[in-house]
């Protein structure tokens, strides 16, 4: 049974030198039973709790800063950011990487949200994650004309059907989606499986709008998809998952993880059409839940990662897309603090898989209980990055 949901919410952005004559307005003009609390504070650690309201007519916006929380319109850096992480080198160059933490974009009472992909196009942003309140993980959508109100959460691929006498292969969860915009045509990679939570296979799903999906079938039956990165050896693990998709010289880089016996790790496979993918290589040992993206700007793969349990996002930088650094704990972009989870991140970037070296990011967030973990409280939140290239 579906539990009940809250509101979308956001912590929008703003400019923490100064409060603007403008957001004071806003403040005045709010009404009473959505009060909420906001924290003036700036990026140097200035503090001041002021309490605050939001119009009715925007009710499903939360306002929310800290030190690490602000709002108003896209930081430019010109203060210190949240944490320089330093400077990288990757062959004869190097790479300095600043963010800073933006807090939740967007919850649902209750619900399991995680492992978002983000598209940035002239149109508008749109956000597709996994969702798991349904008796299964969904892969969800919702738009936005500028990154921070997000609307709708409505289900746009869900498990196949099956019955006693046939089971499709991603009869059970559909989830960690990955896309792209291919030849005006919309590219869904995911993970699913027909077996509980175990031994996970790649499969594809077709759209011409973003909301409408065919899965992808080799003979032609979407009711039994195929998928394009086969589990060829099952063991009762979680198999393959959270792919991550870009497009570099007419090539499609298909990165996802692997946690099967003797075989786990970052896997890389490539295709020229988007469907049929060669032999995957393992690109780094040490590292799962990954979203890479190519900065075309600085000719450089970025990478995110972060696994589910970690309270940080871990970032890699490579010349090729296939030489990764060895993970280091220390390489984090700046998150909501060591006391919440945060893991499955994604890299928001055009429909081709391209980012600008200033982007932002978006993950899913929790809580601990106790000493486990608690999916039930997973949301997204979002952290800008900047990258810097570096004598």
């Amino acid at each position: 049974m579906a539990r009940a949901r809250r509101p979308l919410y956001n912590a929008e952005i703003m400019r923490l030198a100064s409060v603007s004559a403008v957001f004071l307005a806003l403040l005045a003009s709010c009404a009473q039973e959505d009060l909420v609390t906001v924290r003036m504070a700036s990026l140097a650690g200035a503090g001041g709790a002021v309490q605050a309201t939001t119009d009715p007519a925007l009710k499903n916006v939360l306002v929310r800063n800290g030190t690490h929380r602000y709002c108003g319109a896209a930081p430019t850096f010109a203060l210190a950011p949240d944490r320089v992480a330093g400077l990288v080198h990757v062959g004869a160059g190097g790479y300095e990487v600043r963010s800073l933490d933006e807090g939740i974009m967007l919850s649902r009472l209750d619900t399991c949200d995680d492992a978002p992909a983000v598209l940035v196009e002239p149109a508008g942003w749109t956000m597709w994650w996994s969702g798991g309140n349904e008796g299964g993980d969904r892969i969800y959508r919702a738009c936005s004309a500028d990154g921070y109100l997000w609307t709708g959460a409505d289900a746009v691929l869900v498990p196949s059907e099956f019955t006693q006498d046939a089971r499709p292969r991603d009869a059970v969860h559909t989830s960690a989606p990955a896309v792209l915009c291919l030849r005006d045509t919309y590219h869904m990679y995911y993970a699913g499986t027909a077996g509980g939570t175990v031994d996970n296979e790649i499969f594809l799903a077709l759209s011409p709008d973003g909301v409408t999906w065919i899965k992808y079938s080799a003979d032609g039956t979407p009711a039994f998809p195929t998928p394009v990165i086969p589990n060829t050896e099952p063991d009762g693990t979680y198999g393959l998952g959270h792919p991550s998709a870009l497009v570099k010289d007419d090539t499609v880089y298909l990165y996802f993880t692997s946690r099967r016996r003797g075989a786990s790790g970052l896997f890389l496979a490539t295709s020229t059409d988007g469907i049929r993918f060669g032999p995957p290589r393992r690109v780094a040992a040490d590292i799962e839940n990954a979203d890479v993206k190519y900065c075309p700007a600085l000719d450089v793969f970025f990478m995110v990662y972060g696994e589910v349990g970690d309270r940080y996002i871990f970032f890699n930088v490579s010349p090729d897309g296939l030489q990764w650094l060895p993970h280091d704990r220390a390489r984090t972009i700046a998150t909501g603090g060591p006391e919440s989870v945060h893991h499955s991140p994604a890299v928001a970037a055009d429909g081709r898989g391209h980012m600008r070296p200033q982007a932002r990011v978006f993950y899913a967030g929790g809580l601990h209980s106790g000493a486990a973990l608690a999916p039930e409280s997973w949301e997204i939140e979002s952290s800008w990055v900047e990258i810097l290239r570096r004598p």
